[in-house]
Order: C-alpha cells, then sequence, then structure tokens
C-alpha cells in the first residue's frame, strides 16, 4: 500500500507539473475518472460536469470534429483498436475553442475491452503556430508564383547545383526545375553563354572573397530551344542547416528590355547620323558656295 501510495504520488507530480491530464473511461460501466489537470484543460469544474461519453461527444467536441471522435470510438469498440491517437477541437467556455491531444490505450477483460486510459494535453498552441506556418508559406508561394523571374536556391560549386527551382525557370530557359542538377542532368552554368559564364563566376567569386552578402550580374543564357536571352540575376549568400553556403536569388528575363535599349541607342545613332548628314549638305549647299562665290567675286 505504502509503494502504492509513492506511485500514486509521483504520477500525480508528474502530471500537474506536464500539466497533463488523465482519464480513465470504463468502458463496461461507462464510469469515467479523471484528474484536476482534465478539468482545468477543458474549463469544467467537477461539480458542473460528469464526465461520461454522451457529454463528451454532446457538451465538449466541437462539433466539425465529432465525426472523427466517433470514428474513433468505433475502432476502439468494434475494432478493439489496442492504442489510439488523435485530435481534435473542444468547445470551451471562457477560450472559445481548445485544440486537444488524446492518446490513450485500450484495456481487455476475458478478451473483450474493458477500459481504456488515456492523456489529454491542451495542444492549442501548437495548432495555432502550424496554423500559422502554413498561412506564411502560402502567401510565400504566391508571392513566388507573382514573381516576375525565376526565385532559386543555388550551391556555389561549379555547375550551380539547383537545391530548389521555381516553376518560372521553365518560362525563362523552357527546361523544367526536375531537369536541372542534381535531380536531372542540366547544370544551371552551362546554359550561360561562354564569356558570360566566366565573368559570372568571377563576379560570385569576388564577392565570395570580399564576403559581400549578395551580388548582381547580367548575362545570356541558351534555352532549350536554343534561343539566346539576356538574364539578370541577384542573389545573396546563405548557410542551410548543414552550415554550408547557398546563393539564394531570382533570375529576371531581361531580354525585351536589352532589346529595347539597343533599339533606343540604334535610334539615337542614325538620329547623329542624319544630323550629321544634314549639316553637311547646309554647309555644302550653304556656306561654302558662299565663300566660294565671294572669293571669285
Amino acid at each position: 500500500e505504502e509503494a502504492l501510495r509513492e506511485n500514486e504520488e509521483r504520477l500525480t507530480v508528474a502530471t500537474v507539473g506536464g500539466k497533463v491530464g488523465i482519464v480513465d473511461w470504463n468502458i463496461q460501466t461507462g464510469h469515467v475518472k479523471a484528474n484536476d489537470t482534465y478539468f482545468n484543460i477543458i474549463g469544467r469544474t467537477r461539480e458542473e460536469y460528469t464526465p461520461n461519453f454522451e457529454s463528451f461527444k454532446n457538451e465538449l467536441v466541437y462539433k466539425p470534429d465529432l465525426d472523427l471522435v466517433e470514428k474513433t470510438y468505433d475502432e476502439i469498440i468494434n475494432k478493439k483498436k489496442i492504442h489510439y491517437d488523435i485530435e481534435y477541437r473542444i468547445t470551451h467556455p471562457t477560450k472559445n475553442i481548445v485544440w486537444l491531444s488524446h492518446k490513450g490505450s485500450l484495456i481487455f477483460k476475458n478478451n473483450e475491452p474493458y477500459r481504456t486510459v488515456a492523456v489529454i494535453q491542451d495542444i492549442t498552441y501548437r495548432k495555432n503556430y502550424e496554423d500559422e506556418i502554413t498561412r506564411s508559406n502560402i502567401r510565400m508561394n504566391n508571392i513566388i508564383k507573382s514573381a516576375p523571374g525565376a526565385v532559386f536556391t543555388f550551391k556555389p560549386e561549379k555547375g550551380l547545383p539547383v537545391v530548389s527551382l521555381s516553376d518560372q525557370i521553365t518560362q525563362i530557359s523552357d527546361y523544367t526545375p526536375e531537369e536541372f542538377f542534381p535531380k536531372g542532368a542540366i547544370h544551371f552554368e552551362s546554359l550561360i553563354v561562354n564569356n558570360d559564364r566566366f565573368i559570372n563566376r568571377e563576379v560570385m567569386m569576388k564577392a565570395i572573397a570580399e564576403r559581400k552578402n549578395e551580388f548582381q550580374n547580367t548575362f545570356r543564357i541558351i534555352t532549350k530551344n536554343n534561343s539566346e536571352k539576356w538574364i539578370w540575376m541577384k542573389a545573396q549568400f546563405s548557410k542551410n542547416e548543414n552550415k554550408e553556403d547557398i546563393l539564394e536569388g531570382f533570375l529576371v528575363d531581361i531580354t525585351e528590355q536589352v532589346n529595347a535599349e539597343d533599339r533606343v541607342i540604334s535610334a539615337a545613332l542614325q538620329a547623329e547620323d542624319n544630323q550629321r548628314q544634314r549639316i553637311s549638305e547646309e554647309i555644302h549647299d550653304g556656306v561654302q558656295q558662299t565663300l566660294i562665290s565671294s572669293l571669285m567675286g
């Protein structure tokens, strides 16, 4: 009896310290025993709430999660599932909705389900954190999808092995992200025109040597359809979870802008030539003839 009391004391200390609710459900009688922590978690007192499966379903469980709870109940009673682990929501008198982690084991008597013993934990904070991460990931993916260029993560090694690459790279290079090394056989750096490739690597290595956080460069690539495009690259240095150097940034197709600038420059040069031609003709037909006539006169 003394050893039993000590065990119960240790269990009580452990459950209170860990904020763990204990629920002991006698399936045959329907009677449920629960510790004080459980009542604190659900926001009820022993006087106002009698724990049993019916009150659990009707008073506690958040209605959208009722099917999950009933399905788990069926697996325990009819399919005799020995261990179960579910997460569901309950209505709380002051916190509105609370997420619970419910892990339990089934005990048999005469080969029939006799009772379950489960531990209950409030996981609302974790769930809210996970939801916020999910929303952040969705926002980030939407930003990446709407970005004017391809978002990338490269390793600053020869060939620029791809860690991650957004789908916009297909619009730029006609290659899919999966075709690039190490998933595929294509090295991104091999797409860059030879002279530009050496210049780009020199710019990158100079940035590494000078310990710059970021660098940018412009170069030409040859696409899968054998067309030439001008690309603007901006990247910053970072570390991955293995403390390895990586490049993160984006690639933008600026071919139209470059061609537009070339057309502007060509037009400006042509206009300058036309102006010179006009001035030359005016001098030849005007001032020069007047001077010659004066000299002859």
